[in-house]
């Protein structure tokens, strides 16, 4: 499981790097690096909880899917990007209730 958890956090941080360098802002790339010093805040930065697996399956399936549909966007979409990037960047505060068993 933790060779999973590495591949993934490296294909993690491949993927936040190309639309960085992609963007081609200085700005935008300084700020990141900035973010990427808080602690949690990197977007290489993954915690998961032994204990609930299956939960921790579903945040990483959730953080690829936004992957995805950013990616897409980024084909013609600005205004639809950027929202889900912003989306991507405030999930994490989110992923307690999204991922509640629901009982």
């Amino acid at each position: 499981m933790e060779s999973d958890i590495n591949q993934w956090s490296e294909l993690n941080a491949h993927f936040h790097s190309i639309i960085i360098d992609s963007i081609g802002s200085g700005v935008v790339a300084d700020a990141i690096a900035r973010n990427n010093h808080l602690p949690f805040a990197a977007a290489d930065s993954i915690i998961i909880d032994d204990d609930d697996l299956e939960r921790e399956f579903k945040k990483l399936q959730l953080a690829q899917f936004h992957h995805e549909l950013i990616f897409q966007s980024l084909k013609g979409e600005g205004a639809r990007a950027e929202m889900l990037m912003r989306e991507h960047a405030l999930i994490g505060l989110r992923y307690p209730e999204l991922l509640a068993d629901s009982e």
